[in-house]
């Protein structure tokens, strides 16, 4: 996880590639919403000297995306597991988003909503 956060912070761009109800439900700010089945149609747009950090909610998702980028020419992509994960250990909320996760409800948006 050290290694994927020193990526961010230089500038690597964070890719959901769950499906876009999962990403209204929580994303990560910054984030790019591309789920699975669509990536191939949007791996044009990227550059292949992009560093690219694929998420989703296991990692299973996001390590598919990574070895398709690596089979299209790409080598700077890297998977960043769970959202569950990647998210409090960016945003600095672990307890929220679980305490989401645990009551099944959602969430994280931060704000005064029903959430909290």
């Amino acid at each position: 996880m050290e290694e994927i956060l020193k990526l961010i912070n230089k500038g690597a761009k964070l890719v959901d590639v769950r499906t876009k109800e999962e990403f209204e439900e929580i994303n990560i700010s910054n984030s790019i919403n591309i789920p699975l089945n669509e990536v191939n149609d949007y791996m044009q747009n990227f550059d292949k000297n992009d560093v690219l950090i694929f998420y989703c909610v296991s990692g299973a998702r996001s390590q598919y995306a990574v070895d398709l980028f690596r089979a299209n020419g790409f080598s700077n992509v890297y998977n960043g597991g769970s959202i569950y994960k990647l998210k409090p250990a960016l945003e600095g909320d672990s307890n929220k988003v679980m305490f989401n996760v645990i009551n099944n409800s959602i969430c994280g948006c931060n704000s005064n909503c029903d959430c909290n």
